[in-house]
């Protein structure tokens, strides 16, 4: 269901900034703090890929594999 000034807003919106007002995405996204990161991640990860281990043996490998993984996903990679 669409508020009431759903509308409202787009309509004052295209009255002051036209079209291009319209275009732009001005709500909040945060940020991971591992984002400035990303290149030298993906170098790392290219040089040294993460492997599953599938006996359970290293957890931590297994929790890193998935959370690059999630990361990387975000940053459109």
């Amino acid at each position: 269901m669409v508020s009431s000034n759903t509308p409202t807003g787009y309509l004052r919106k295209y009255q002051e900034y036209g079209i291009e007002g319209l275009k732009e995405l001005n709500f909040y996204q945060p940020q991971s703090e591992l984002s400035q990161h990303t290149t030298t991640i993906e170098a790392y990860l290219f040089h040294k890929p993460i492997t599953r281990s599938d006996d359970g043996s290293d957890d931590f490998v297994q929790f890193s594999y998935q959370f690059l993984t999630v990361f990387l996903l975000q940053c459109g990679r």
